[in-house]
């Protein structure tokens, strides 16, 4: 059942990659001046509105609640939340330096495998993401971290 949970989940987020690009060259296209470009919008889960994790920008963190399995990789020194939108399907890794005080936080609460919320913000970061991934971040600050249930996942 979380096999075909996953294939539909990866299956739905690639079709919305593709509409999402889209949509973003067509508005591009319908914009007659320059403007300044939009900020990332901030990805929710659960909430009542939804976004779609952002381009990868390398910019301005984005302020949002993350909701995510917690990935520790200890010989690097590396933890990641696989953030997965709610609606959208984007899976976005965010990854935090297990020392760090955002790692200190998180760690605190959520240990391997967990499920996780996090709020706080992440940085987006301007490199290829990886396979089935619509984009990369960087948890930069916390101000919440919630471990959920089991059966939330």
């Amino acid at each position: 059942m979380y096999r075909h949970a996953m294939k539909a989940l990866c299956c739905t987020l690639l079709l919305l990659l593709v509409f999402g690009a889209c949509a973003i060259e067509k508005t591009e296209d319908a914009s007659p001046a320059p403007t300044q470009p939009a900020s990332p919008p901030t990805a929710t889960q659960p909430a009542p509105e939804t976004a779609s994790a952002p381009a990868a920008s390398d910019g301005e963190a984005v302020k949002g609640t993350w909701a995510g399995q917690i990935r520790i990789d200890a010989h690097a020194g590396m933890a990641r939340l696989d953030y997965v939108g709610a609606e959208s399907g984007d899976f976005v890794p965010m990854r935090f330096r297990t020392d760090s005080a955002v790692g200190t936080k998180i760690l605190a609460e959520c240990a391997d495998e967990d499920l996780c919320e996090v709020e706080g913000s992440v940085r987006f970061l301007d490199e290829p993401p990886p396979e089935n991934a619509s984009a990369v971040g960087e948890i930069v600050s916390v101000d919440r971290v919630k471990k959920l249930p089991p059966e939330a996942r």
